[in-house]
């Protein structure tokens, strides 16, 4: 059975993404067809599995991330003599275990964010995966004590830290939240920016705690 869209099989699509003899747009025309097919699946996945850590504003971003790597791992993904039907299958789970990945990295090394006075924001980021199967081991356990922990915090403390975590830049040795940033999140909030960075540093000691009472 075809694909119900009408269009190639998953394979040949992450073949054609992959076929660096292709011209781009022909590259990127897969990657749409690819994208449409796929797309609400992981958005809805995701949104089950990581809402609560990242925020449900948050998702859409790490659906877009995950495809985008799909579309630079295309040529990872190995399976062949299945029905559409398989393959399928195959290609959701591989695009759950990249979206996973993604949110990995969004919080590498966690729970070594520490907040610091002026806002000031320190994280050190382990090498990236490639997009392949998840590994297990302590970045899983760091990530559910972290969405555990941040169960102990109310809505307004996990709110500015998710805020606080997405303005992180790779690389840069200090960390500050853009002052038109802090501004809008006070003013949402309703609050003041140096009630932000109280709230912040409650907030991020309080979930450092949890984290460690339990490591």
């Amino acid at each position: 059975m075809p694909p119900v869209d009408g269009g190639p099989d998953d394979c040949e699509l992450l073949f054609r993404m992959a076929d660096q003899a292709r011209d781009l747009s022909a590259r990127r025309e897969a990657w749409g067809v690819f994208y449409g097919r796929h797309a609400r699946y992981v958005h809805g996945a995701c949104a089950r599995a990581h809402s609560k850590l990242i925020g449900i504003d948050r998702v859409p971003d790490a659906v877009s991330d995950t495809f985008l790597r799909a579309y630079e791992k295309a040529a990872t993904f190995k399976l062949s003599g299945a029905s559409p039907e398989d393959q399928q299958r195959a290609v959701r789970a591989w695009l759950v275990r990249i979206n996973e990945n993604i949110v990995r990295d969004y919080f590498r090394n966690a729970p070594g964010i520490a907040f610091v006075e002026d806002s000031e924001l320190e994280e050190r980021h382990n090498a990236h995966d490639d997009g392949g199967p998840t590994s297990s081991g302590p970045v899983d356990g760091r990530i559910r004590l972290l969405e555990e922990g941040l169960n102990e915090l109310s809505e307004r403390e996990q709110r500015v830290l998710r805020e606080t975590v997405f303005w992180y830049v790779d690389g840069a040795r200090q960390q500050r939240m853009p002052h038109a940033a802090m501004e809008r999140l006070a003013k949402e909030l309703d609050t003041t920016p140096a009630n932000i960075r109280q709230m912040r540093a409650r907030a991020m000691g309080t979930l450092r705690q949890y984290v460690l009472d339990r490591s």
